[in-house]
């Protein structure tokens, strides 16, 4: 949870901790312990955390509750806190809601809620109050993480004492209470107001009794039947006509029976049955055959007093056909049919590229595509009636030689020379060109590939020459990635590249929660007075933000390959951002320039920092999206592994250092001054 005070000797924020520290599973299990709390069982010391709720046995989706945190230690007088919600998978659920902004605030997109500079103080004891509204739906049981700081000191580590605590709410069964439903459930612990009520009457002169209304069975059996008893509640006799209403599409032949038996055509009784006043009838029948498929299917029957609508009382019966379901069953089709199982030709594809070649050439080279070749599109494998094609270039595009659809089987393509036929061609040295048809969306991708090196050719076109491709990836895939900015000041980069990178466009879709924007030399896009001294945000910046509110960026463009952009530091300040896909250690990413001396110190914008120097890393992995200031002794580069690429690190001996000092004294007014500055 980091320090939740400001000293002279602290690097830290005391307006809220860093997300992340609340102990639960979500959060690695990772506690205020990792940066404070020498002293962290609490056993035998006079301190006491209780967390409280007004949840009651279960909690309810979309209820509001109270908490409310009590903490206490003898001389304490430094408070702080973090705490979170997580469904059983780890993920934060519900809304976290301010019951007292001047004291507790929100982070990380409103997953966490802790103390504010406002909140800290207390002499000896010390609460927070917060609400909390669940999921909207039943998520499992949901459980509530805290872990709280005390602190009688301004020193990190002495005097801190660190305690966790946690509770667990079940999820209720959610069903309909009411035994009178057709919908009832004996297992529901609480009520979702989902009871179905499958008769209703303008009048009470009719009712209605029956087994059941949901009537099961499968493409095997001959008929499924259905029984209605039909009452008369007044005090006259009445003549009661049927109608018949088919609510779902392709039912099979179905007919009802009320005194006669009535052919599949017929909706309306033609006559009438007589029911004496306080009598009933148990006349009717409704059938259905279900035919070659299953289905699910919903018929309407309604009682009527002698052609009297306004007269009456309806029940849906729900037909319940297991067996073959026909509909499209082509992922990639637009008219994919989830319930279906069984392919009825109706599938809607996209429709396929124009590819058609002829392979007409004596000489030629064999490329072997193999069910081990990694094929994939936005990093995904492509799908079965995907195409492969293969082409060569001319000056007025690209022509096809070869295409396949993706069975996932082995395939040999065969690349002609067709420098004979047409004016260009596949000639010796000559490069094959790839692309893919995506059928799932209709798109053309042109690929990069790798080939295999046991093959006597690559991918260069020669006289009877065989190559095979090791890999194929779509050139410049399309991406999302968004980024998490917490309420105030800030550090963000990307490792996207978008179609405009203009910080304007950028930051519009959450220009009302964004102040200002700055980049390493000061320049500043300010956004009420639309004054843009940034223009184009740059691959491999770090940019700082200032927030009137939690929120995020997302941004959707080309993935920016960290090998490809070295990052240029000038001695002293520099702001970068992170060029690759995962966290990693930042021990680990600054090697090579803390090996040559370069790197003095990095920090994040929750003040955290790495002094290789001292060995000293409170930062732990550097993030995507984040970004950081890097002061360095001398002018260097700053260079990314490509993400196939994984960073080793043998020399150096990555754990978890504790420090036993906090940071040596600041020699000159004028380090104290960048220190004042960049904290």
């Amino acid at each position: 949870m980091i320090v939740f005070f400001s000293t002279s000797n602290s690097f830290t924020y005391s307006a809220g901790s860093p997300s992340g520290y609340t102990g639960s599973p979500g959060d690695n299990l990772t506690t205020c312990v990792s940066c404070h709390g020498i002293n962290t069982s609490p056993s035998q010391m006079p301190y006491y955390l209780s967390l409280t709720s007004d949840i009651g046995e279960y909690y309810l989706p979309g209820h509001l509750y109270n908490f409310t945190i009590d903490v206490s230690g003898s001389g304490i007088n430094k408070f702080g806190f973090q705490t979170c919600f997580e469904n059983e998978e780890g993920q934060k659920v519900g809304e976290i809601i301010i019951a007292d902004s001047i004291q507790t605030q929100l982070i990380s997109s409103g997953n966490y809620i802790t103390h504010t500079s406002n909140g800290l103080d207390g002499q000896g004891s010390k609460s927070w109050d917060f609400y909390w509204r669940a999921p909207l739906t039943v998520q499992g049981e949901i459980s509530v993480y805290t872990s709280v700081l005390l602190s009688g000191n301004s020193i990190v580590g002495i005097d801190d004492y660190v305690l966790s605590t946690s509770q667990s709410f079940p999820a209720p069964i959610l069903g309909c209470l009411d035994s009178e439903a057709i919908n009832f459930n004996q297992q529901a612990t609480t009520d979702d107001s989902t009871c179905l009520y499958e008769s209703f009457s303008s009048t009470s002169s009719l009712s209605l009794s029956y087994d059941s209304l949901i009537i099961n069975g499968d493409i095997l059996d001959q008929e499924l039947e259905v029984n209605f008893t039909v009452y008369n509640n007044s005090d006259s006799d009445l003549d009661i006509y049927v109608l018949r209403n088919i609510l779902s599409d392709n039912v099979p032949e179905n007919w009802f029976c009320w005194d006669l038996c009535y052919l599949p055509s017929i909706d309306v009784s033609s006559y009438s049955s007589e029911i004496q006043a306080g009598s009933y009838s148990n006349e009717f029948s409704a059938h259905l055959v279900p035919g070659m498929f299953g289905g699910f299917y919903d018929i309407e029957y309604c009682f009527f007093s002698d052609m009297d609508y306004s007269d009456s009382i309806c029940a849906i019966v729900h037909y319940v056909v297991e067996g073959d379901i026909p509909g499209c069953t082509n992922i990639n089709a637009l008219n994919f049919d989830e319930v279906a199982n069984v392919d009825n030709g109706s599938c809607v594809l996209y429709p396929m590229p124009n590819w058609d070649f002829s392979s007409i050439s004596t000489i030629t080279h064999s490329i072997v595509i193999s069910t081990d070749t990694e094929i994939e599109i936005n990093n995904e494998s492509i799908s079965s009636g995907d195409l492969i094609g293969l082409f060569y270039e001319t000056e007025e595009g690209y022509v096809c030689v070869a295409y396949y659809e993706w069975q996932n089987q082995n395939i040999n393509f065969i690349a002609p020379d067709y420098a004979d036929i047409f004016e260009e061609g596949f000639v010796v040295d000559s490069s094959f060109v790839w692309k893919v048809w995506d059928a799932s969306s209709g798109i053309v991708w042109p690929m990069e590939v790798s080939y295999n090196p046991n093959f006597s050719s690559d991918g260069w076109f020669e006289e009877n020459g065989q190559s095979g491709l090791l890999s194929m990836n779509n050139l410049n895939p399309i991406t999302v990635q968004q980024i998490d900015l917490p309420l105030g000041w800030s550090m963000f980069s990307s490792h996207i590249i978008v179609e405009d990178m203009d910080v304007v466009s950028l930051v519009e879709p959450i220009s009302d929660d964004v102040i200002i924007v700055k980049n390493g030399e000061g320049a500043a896009y300010l956004v009420e007075y639309q004054f843009n001294a940034i223009g184009d945000l740059e691959v491999g910046q770090g940019y700082i933000v200032k927030t009137t509110q939690a929120c995020n960026i997302s941004l959707e463009g080309v993935f920016a390959k960290g090998e490809l952009y070295p990052i240029s530091l000038e001695s002293g300040w520099n702001m970068v951002g992170y060029l690759r896909e995962e966290s990693e250690s930042i021990e680990i990413i600054f090697n090579d320039l803390v090996t040559q001396g370069a790197i003095r110190l990095v920090k994040d914008y929750e003040g955290n920092i790495y002094l290789p120097e001292w060995s000293f890393n409170a930062i732990g992995n550097i993030q995507p999206g984040y970004g950081y200031q890097i002061k360095t002794n001398q002018e260097c580069n700053l260079n990314y592994l490509s993400n196939n690429d994984s960073y080793r690190l043998s020399i150096i001996d990555v754990t978890n250092n504790e420090p036993s000092h906090f940071l040596r004294a600041l020699n000159t007014e004028r380090e104290a001054l960048n220190h004042v500055l960049w904290t």
